[in-house]
């Protein structure tokens, strides 16, 4: 492994609040909610009729109408984010196509196009399969967003997938820091996506009792960390960042946005779709990123938490949170984006990712939203009104069924030298 700095220049969005990092950033501090009523197909024998829903209009633009053609939803917004990352990082032609890399994260790819194939079969069989689908067999790969993205780029080093339900979007990152640290690569191009608000995905969630209810009003529904949850709001999307070692940014002149700086994973083997009580899991995996860091955790400023609304992760998590942070975590601002975005499912680590980017660079921490009553009043839940602060690193975590838990340390940019290290809380902002 090489002592390299890993240094984010380039990040982009496909979000139910907005498809440019400026619209997704804008509604996150205005707390626009993206989170509706689902039109898209019948709910009608669902208990939960809404989610988090991507506007296909708003990234159609950056994805070529071939591309579009034979393509699953998730493949297109993993695309458009790529498109965003790859042109705000500078990447052109001169870059060596043997050392750039793509990583894609996603927990079930194609569900889509796969759910319309099996319709298909069964309606007409072969013939109707091949009239409908003609480029199955390529549509229809969980691999498909990282194969559309390298040969987009002739990105010729290290092309992978990363399926770990909810942790794969910060798994992906997670690797592709790792391929970059061990000289795999120069440039890794990474993140995550998943078209994950179907039919299927619905019903499959609301069979095993995992969605709010709060089907009245679904701006309300997501309520991380507060008395009155009941349940995650179903969300899609897709962020993808470009990732270099400095030396490489430095020598093309490219400029940082953000360091990655600890990445840690860990599994959680009590049960299929719950945590372990002391949150065993997500305790290593944190501390697995503090570590790859070299760092204690009076070093973290700032914590983007996974923050689901859900009955039982929601306090494990918060135990969890405690049990790494010990003395120092009263002090650390917590906050959560799912009750804007919807929970993006794979997407989820890198979308949330790049917000924790955001706030590192910009100094302010979005709110929290609709947690009214938090069920832990001694940490520093940032709710009700955004906050300034001045944060130089910071934790996201992400946790998903199958007991997979994953956790990155970001920092904000600095000089040689740059001692910024201690945050204060300041005022709220609008």
């Amino acid at each position: 492994m090489v002592s390299e700095r890993i240094v984010v220049t380039g990040m982009g969005v496909v979000t139910p609040i907005g498809s440019t990092v400026a619209a997704f950033w804008s509604a996150l501090v205005s707390g626009r909610c993206g989170v509706r009523d689902i039109d898209a197909f019948d709910v009608g024998d669902l208990g939960t009729r809404f989610a988090g829903q991507v506007d296909d209009a708003d990234y159609r633009s950056l994805v070529p109408a071939r591309v579009r053609r034979r393509v699953d939803r998730f493949v297109a917004m993993a695309f458009a984010a790529a498109v965003q990352a790859v042109t705000q990082s500078g990447l052109d032609e001169n870059i060596d196509p043997v050392r750039l890399g793509v990583c894609v994260g996603t927990s079930a790819g194609p569900l889509a196009t796969n759910a319309e194939a099996s319709a298909a079969l069964a309606d007409g069989g072969v013939s109707e399969l091949r009239r409908r689908l003609p480029y199955l067999a390529a549509s229809g790969s969980t691999g498909g967003a990282a194969a559309e993205i390298a040969r987009a780029l002739d990105a010729r080093g290290p092309s992978l997938t990363v399926s770990t339900e909810c942790s794969s979007g910060a798994n992906a990152i997670g690797l592709a820091t790792t391929l970059l640290r061990a000289g795999a690569a120069d440039v890794m191009v990474c993140g995550a996506s998943d078209a994950t608000v179907t039919r299927l995905s619905m019903a499959s969630m609301s069979i095993v009792g995992a969605l709010s209810q709060v089907n009245g009003s679904p701006s309300r529904a997501c309520r991380p960390f507060d008395a009155d949850r009941d349940g995650f709001v179903l969300g899609e999307g897709s962020a993808m960042l470009v990732l270099e070692t400095e030396t490489h940014a430095r020598q093309r002149g490219a400029q940082p946005l953000a360091e990655v700086l600890g990445f840690g994973a860990a599994t959680d083997t009590t049960h299929a779709t719950a945590p372990d009580p002391d949150g065993r899991g997500a305790v290593a995996a944190m501390r697995a990123a503090l570590d790859d860091a070299h760092l204690d955790s009076a070093s973290i400023d700032l914590f983007n938490a996974h923050a689901t609304g859900t009955r039982l992760n929601d306090p494990i998590e918060l135990e969890a949170f405690r049990a790494v942070f010990v003395d120092h975590a009263p002090s650390i601002p917590i906050y959560g984006i799912k009750p804007l975005t919807g929970h993006t499912v794979a997407a989820a680590g890198a979308i949330e990712a790049v917000a924790l980017i955001l706030s590192l660079r910009e100094g302010i921490v979005p709110a929290t939203a609709n947690c009214d009553d938090p069920i832990d009043r001694g940490l520093d839940i940032v709710r009700g009104e955004n906050r300034r602060i001045i944060a130089r690193r910071g934790m996201s975590t992400s946790f998903g069924f199958g007991g997979q838990c994953a956790a990155l340390v970001l920092a904000a940019p600095s000089a040689p030298g740059d001692t910024r290290a201690t945050p204060t809380k300041g005022e709220a902002v609008a």
